[in-house]
């Protein structure tokens, strides 16, 4: 179908109709499109005006709302006409198709009669004859708007093929006979092509990371830098991958994602790029090329991460997704990989990560290459990272499957060893661990569920209960069985704790509601706690949050805290990578809001205010996405039961009135909270998402996925390199700092940045270097200037004499820099002469430095921990900080100088020599 080409108004007029929608929208669209004046575009400039009636420009914002309103009543037609047909496609979970669903989950399914998106359609069907007859369905519903079916694009697909068909390339499908189209005992036939085990749509191949690797490729290598008088900068080409490539590779990994090798592969051929315009005799580091420069990397982006990360990303927004159809379809497939494939372990817990099934399987066949990838992410990046569902209140009120259990309990035992067991070995399991046919013969009666025995009590026990239907059941089971039974069933819920079955806390097993109730209850518990304060009698409130430290990186431990200050006072202290301060103003207006006492609210957190007091449809799109949409959501609803009025003061203004001194008095109570008393607030997982990203470290998070797991993959790469390189990327036995991007990232003369690729690299052109790798080893990789040493990296830019006046120089500006520095703060003079003896000796051999060798040329900076004085902490970081910034500069820009006169050097030889040579 090409719903763009043509849009015919009155599909839209029929759509308003039928679902009921005032008229007055269609009164509104008519007289919109009357008399509308319209110039074409053409090589000569613009055609004189035309007036057109009754057409909606193509591309234009009302397209989109208007071809889905009117196709949306196709699809409703369609399902009713296939509403009592077997035919029809069902999709469910394997467990619900043989009629043992394992979880109340299992209990969705989806109905798939056509799928379209912009011009492309796909109608479903598990036989010939009824994809025949709704394609027919479908054509006689085009035809009255005006629409036609493109038949040369269109093809046949044909999945999980029972019956051998040949070679079979094309087949007949019907549609309608344009001479009599509202004839139903009509038809005319169209052949299509046949294809097998694949499909397209939107141009995509589904789950065929061969086709998407080989798209992304000819991209990548039809892809040109632009062409310049003068070699460009690195820090030009990383801009041009960035702006030009990269949103072109990442738009088609979001709809497809590669395997893993497939995007290394693609790393390396835009890395073989980059290093072609940089022409260096040895191939600098893949790995150090792609770091982010706050790991000591050059910044460029990694294909391998950003695909690694949509992955995950992609999962989680479809287990969570508005749509219904695919959220369905997301955990139809989530419970298919755990019970059929994962031993009835979740695939993304702790447990389920590293579980090795007995049933080995083809991944890339039975489950989405996108999911497979995602888990490969999480296990890399360690750290117990784990989606978790939050909540599991339908397995304590509505139990689950004896049989799931069993496996759970036994897929657990496995996992936790991590070994996978021979088939000799599979009977050697605990003896509470009941056989399979048992179960199977409880299953027989009627007793499948561990809700015929009882439920799990709030302790995360199971409670049996003596149940009559139960009795019942059991009574009809032969006396032999009957104990054998019960007391392997008995045996086996003794030892099904829920937190243990699936690895939760056991709060997640109680209803959302109940939750909340909980976590208000605890909430008014602090605050009748606090400090009681008789002056504000009021009932005006002040909250804020504070946060150290302030500009926390993502893989950095920060202590957040959120303050009230009212007729008592309270103070929450919340711990984790993945809190921000947003976590702790959001939740210090909710204790506001939740404390009975409270008239008014003043904050200085402008965001919340505007969030807050936006209509619910603008609330819920724009906080989806949000760090902290949890207590958002929270406070919303608490302002729906109750609309107390929200004040913004400015914050650190210094003003008297009464406000401002409120808020100030909020401030520092939440600033003392970092070190001071402060209560733990309860986890708001009764507001989060249905599946969270969670590690132990982090908590939940809620951060952008995409940017946490690039950044933490980013990390594991660069612990890794630290022990692989020679300790040239050993970072932890240096002072810890940022190096500037506006050095690596946006400075227009980067040779200094080239230089530190190769050096990080190992990869310089020194004579050490050749003479080992066997390129002119006659001087047995000597220093070329007549040291009498062998020339590697250390020799050249620490010890050559050759070099002196450069490095005395380079000296002279870091102690100038050092000085200027030290005159701006107020410490002692034995504290600056630290400073100052580590500044003279960064250049040269010194106990400074951890091994007694200089590493400037690689950018560190030697520890400055020794270095104590009674600053405030946040001002000594600063001051060493800015220290190694200035430092770390004027390092990288002498290595820049003495490399590059050495490459002028050895070209001025190779010229003398050529023109030598032509001479003779």
């Amino acid at each position: 179908m090409k719903g763009f080409d043509y849009l015919s108004p009155n599909g839209f007029y029929d759509a308003i109709k039928a679902y009921g929608l005032p008229a007055s929208i269609i009164a509104f669209d008519q007289a919109a499109l009357e008399n509308v004046s319209c110039s074409f575009r053409t090589a000569y400039g613009l055609t004189e005006p035309l007036i057109i009636n009754g057409v909606t420009k193509q591309g234009g914002p009302l397209s989109p709302i208007k071809s889905t309103l009117t196709t949306g009543m196709g699809h409703l037609w369609l399902n009713d006409f296939l509403k009592d047909n077997p035919d029809r496609l069902v999709v469910s979970s394997m467990n619900k198709g043989y009629g043992n669903p394992h979880t109340p989950w299992e209990s969705e399914q989806l109905i798939l009669t056509t799928v379209e998106a912009t011009d492309d359609s796909i109608t479903f069907a598990k036989t010939m004859k009824t994809l025949k007859e709704s394609t027919l369905k479908m054509e006689r519903f085009q035809y009255a708007y005006n629409w036609t079916t493109s038949w040369g694009k269109s093809k046949l697909y044909i999945l999980n093929e029972k019956t051998d068909q040949g070679n079979q390339t094309s087949a007949e499908i019907w549609s309608i006979d344009k001479e009599s189209p509202w004839d139903e005992t009509k038809h005319v036939t169209h052949m299509v092509q046949v294809s097998r085990g694949e499909f397209q749509f939107l141009n995509v191949s589904i789950n065929n990371s061969n086709a998407r690797f080989q798209e992304l490729l000819n991209i990548i290598k039809t892809f040109h830098f632009s062409r310049m008088s003068v070699r460009p900068p690195i820090t030009l080409l990383n801009r041009t991958i960035t702006t030009v490539l990269l949103p072109k590779l990442r738009a088609l990994l979001t709809l497809q994602p590669l395997d893993r090798k497939h995007s290394v592969l693609l790393d390396k051929e835009i890395g073989k790029k980059v290093f072609e315009e940089i022409r260096t005799r040895y191939t600098p580091s893949l790995k150090i090329l792609t770091l982010p420069t706050t790991l000591f990397g050059m910044g460029f982006p990694s294909v391998r991460r950003l695909n690694d990360a949509l992955a995950i990303d992609g999962l989680l927004r479809d287990l969570n997704h508005r749509i219904d159809a695919y959220r369905k379809m997301a955990r139809i497939t989530m419970s298919d990989w755990t019970c059929q494939y994962n031993g009835c372990l979740d695939p993304f817990s702790t447990y389920g990560i590293h579980n090795r099934p007995f049933k080995t399987i083809t991944w890339d066949k039975k489950l989405p290459i996108t999911w497979t990838l995602a888990r490969e992410a999480m296990k890399e990046i360690g750290g117990d990272l784990v989606i978790r569902k939050t909540d599991y209140s339908s397995w304590k009120d509505n139990g689950v499957s004896l049989k799931h259990i069993r496996n759970c309990l036994e897929s657990n035992e496995r996992a936790k060893t991590r070994v996978r067991q021979s088939k000799t070995s599979r009977d050697q399991k605990p003896n509470w661990i009941p056989n399979t046919r048992l179960l199977t013969t409880a299953d027989k009666y009627g007793l499948a569920w561990s809700s015929d025995f009882g439920i799990w009590a709030d302790n995360g026990k199971f409670s049996f209960r003596e149940d009559p239907d139960t009795q019942t059941k059991l009574n009809r089971v032969p006396k032999p069985t009957r104990s054998n039974i019960y007391d392997g069933v008995k045996n086996l819920l003794a030892k099904a704790d829920l937190p243990i079955l699936v690895d939760i806390p056991m709060d997640l097993a109680l209803s959302r509601v109940q939750r909340e109730s909980r976590a208000k209850s605890l909430i008014e518990c602090h605050v009748a706690q606090g400090c009681k304060r008789d002056n504000n009698p009021s009932g005006v409130i002040a909250t804020d949050g504070s946060m150290v430290p302030a500009n926390a990186k993502l893989h950095q431990v920060r202590s957040v805290t959120a303050a009230m200050i009212g007729t008592r006072s309270a103070a929450w202290r919340m711990e984790g990578r993945a809190k921000s301060i947003q976590h702790g103003e959001i939740f210090a207006l909710i204790a506001a809001h939740i404390n009975t006492n409270t008239r008014s609210i003043i904050t200085d957190h402008l965001n919340a205010i505007r969030m807050v007091e936006v209509n619910e449809q603008v609330f819920h799109r724009k906080v989806d996405k949000m760090n902290g949409r949890a207590l958002y959501r929270w406070l919303f609803d608490l302002r729906k039961q109750r609309p107390i009025p929200l004040t913004h003061v400015r914050s650190h203004t210094g003003n008297g009135d009464s406000n401002s001194k409120l808020n100030e008095e909020a401030d520092q109570l939440a600033s003392g909270a970092i070190n001071g008393r402060a209560w733990t607030p309860p986890e708001v997982t009764f507001k989060m998402d249905e599946y969270m990203l969670f590690s132990p470290v982090d908590g939940y998070i809620e951060i952008n996925p995409t940017k946490y797991v690039i950044h933490m993959l980013s990390e594991v790469e660069a612990r890794q390199m630290e022990e692989g390189t020679s300790l040239r990327m050993a970072r932890s036995l240096y002072h810890q700092f940022d190096p500037p991007d506006r050095l690596y990232l946006k400075s227009t003369s980067a040779y200094s940045i080239a230089v530190q690729l190769l050096t990080r690299s190992g990869q310089l052109d020194t004579m050490y270097t050749r003479w080992k790798r066997g390129i002119g080893s006659n001087n047995h990789g000597k220093c070329e200037y007549g040291c009498g040493m062998l020339q590697d990296e250390h020799h050249i830019f620490v010890i050559c004499p050759y070099f002196s006046d450069m490095r005395r120089e380079a000296n002279k500006m870091i102690a100038d820099g050092t000085e200027k520095l030290l005159k701006k703060v107020d410490i002692d003079e034995g504290q600056k002469d630290q400073f100052r003896i580590i500044a003279k000796s960064l250049l040269y051999d010194n106990v400074i430095w951890p091994l007694q060798q200089s590493r400037f040329y690689l950018g560190f900076v030697p520890p400055m921990n020794h270095i104590q004085n009674d600053m405030d902490r946040k001002e000594k970081l600063n001051i060493k900080h800015s220290l190694a910034i200035i430092w770390h500069t004027e390092m990288i820009k002498l290595c820049g100088r003495i490399w590059g006169s050495i490459m002028r050097e050895r070209d001025r030889k190779w010229s003398v020599e050529k023109e030598t040579d032509w001479k003779k």
